[in-house]
This record gives C-alpha cells, sequence and structure tokens, in this order.
C-alpha cells in the first residue's frame, strides 16, 4: 500500500517510515510546514492509499485529507477541534456521565465568577505547559490578567483537584492501554476503565487517542483532556508493545476509513440526478 507519512517535525519521522515499510508498504515523507499549495500538489501526485499523520495536533492537516477525498490515520478534523477546546470537551464528556473539575471559560478578568480554590489556569486552546495554579484569589486575579491577552480563545479557571495523573491511551484493534499505579484498588481501576470508554466514545475519537484523568485520594476519577494525536512513542510505551504492532493496527484503523470512504463515494455515485 502507498502511505504518504506528513510530518512537520524530523524527530523520529525516518524511524516512523521505516517501521511502516517493515510491514509491507511503500512510505513517502511528506513535509507539511509548505505552503499548502506544495502539499497538496505532492499529495495530489503520490496518490497515497493512506495518510500516516504525524504532524502537530491541528485539524489543519485532517481538514485537508479530508477535502482531498484521502483516507488518513487518527480522528477526523472536526473531533481534533472539538478535543482542542477543552471548556467544549469537558462539557461533552461530562454529559456521558464522566466526572470533571468544575471550570469556567473567561475570555476577561470581570467575568470571572470566584472558583473553589486552589484553582488551575489552562488556555483554552493550546498546551499544557502554560498551566498556572494558583492558591488564593489575589493570585488567580493577578495571574489571570497577566496570561489572559496570551489566549485569544480565552483562559480555562478550573478547580485543582489533588491527586494522581493517570494517561489512558486508546488504539482500535488494540483497547485500551494503561499502566495502572499500585495504589490504585482493584474497584478504582476498573472505574477508571470505564470512564475512559465513555470519554472516547463521547468526543468520538478514532484510530488512537490518549485521555488524561487525575485519580483523588478518595477515589474520585475526574476527566482532564483528550489528546486525539498524542506521541506513538507515548502509547507504545503504555501498550508495552514494539512500534510495528502499534503502527499495525493504526494502520488497519486507516483502511477502514478507507474502506468506509470509498463505499460513500460509491453510494454518492447511485445518488439519483
Amino acid at each position: 500500500m502507498r502511505i504518504a507519512l506528513t510530518f512537520n517535525s524530523l524527530e523520529s519521522t525516518n524511524a516512523i517510515a521505516r517501521t511502516l515499510a517493515s510491514l509491507g508498504h511503500t512510505v513517502t515523507p511528506v513535509d507539511v510546514t509548505r505552503p499548502v499549495d506544495a502539499v497538496i500538489a505532492e499529495l495530489s501526485r503520490l496518490a497515497p492509499d493512506l495518510v500516516f499523520n504525524v504532524a502537530d495536533s491541528t485539524p489543519l492537516y485532517p481538514a485537508l485529507f479530508e477535502h482531498l477525498g484521502i483516507a488518513h490515520t487518527g480522528s477526523d478534523a472536526s473531533t481534533i477541534a472539538l478535543c482542542k477546546d477543552r471548556a467544549l470537551a469537558k462539557r461533552i464528556v461530562a454529559a456521558s456521565r464522566v466526572s470533571t473539575p468544575a471550570a469556567q471559560l473567561v475570555r476577561s478578568v470581570d467575568e470571572l465568577a470566584m472558583p473553589r480554590l486552589p484553582a488551575i489556569l489552562k488556555g483554552n486552546v493550546g498546551g499544557a505547559e502554560s498551566s498556572i495554579v494558583v492558591t488564593d484569589e489575589a493570585a488567580l486575579q493577578t495571574r489571570l490578567a497577566e496570561i489572559l491577552p496570551l489566549h485569544a480563545d480565552g483562559v480555562l479557571v478550573e478547580h485543582y483537584v489533588e491527586g494522581r495523573d493517570v494517561a489512558v491511551g486508546w488504539v482500535e484493534g488494540l483497547g485500551l492501554l494503561v499502566q495502572l499505579p499500585s495504589e490504585l484498588d482493584a474497584v478504582t481501576s476498573q472505574r477508571l476503565l470505564v470512564v475512559a470508554q465513555r470519554a472516547f466514545a463521547a468526543l468520538d475519537v478514532r484510530g488512537y487517542g490518549c485521555a488524561h484523568f487525575r485519580v483523588a485520594p478518595e477515589g474520585g476519577i475526574y476527566f482532564l483532556e483528550m489528546n486525539p494525536l498524542p506521541s506513538l512513542g507515548g502509547l507504545c510505551a503504555l501498550a508495552g508493545t514494539e512500534p510495528r504492532e502499534l503502527f499495525a493496527h493504526i494502520v488497519d484503523a486507516g483502511l477502514r476509513d478507507l474502506r468506509s470512504l470509498s463505499e460513500r463515494h460509491l453510494a454518492g455515485a447511485r445518488l439519483p440526478r
């Protein structure tokens, strides 16, 4: 099968290409940091059967693949956009009977309704590296005023739940991937797997993904956020498996999307005019 390996960082790209080639595929790396017209021209020339996408977690690239009618690994553009909106993703997951810390999305200090402290401030869209924990009202007001100009999509002010962070990966065909902390009892561990399944289903994550939770000392489990395009190395570590096996499952999931895409096109061709 012809695979276009789309990337925007050379780190580990060659290793991924070699692993995919070892599965019997013809792999061509495609740098998506170039102008969109150049990327479209190369994908059109290659006419790949599947795009194996390891570019940054943004809906731009899946949207482009879908516009070109090319099947790709991972979730679709709408799911990725949804997961990047932390506040919206939390509301959707909460509607599926999964607890999540109380939070408010604010775009100005005046909008803030005093949350339960301590609180953690996060850009509603963006990486977790900008998260700030505050323990009193004065610090909350000060830090919020400092970071709001940096986040055009607002800041999520979320109650900070003490506890242990647990990442739960999922790969279609392998199921849930988690290294459960030894201090979690059997009942809590089972509940974690149940709520993780609900979170992946609620957000319609496809192919693979990684959900982040905090387990409080009393056993409460709280959804924090979803990464629909996590590090493949991190997933391998959670799965305790070699990249070759993991990639094979991800490609298989992409092939199922390819068959679904073909069926939709055929159905459209049969519509009466």
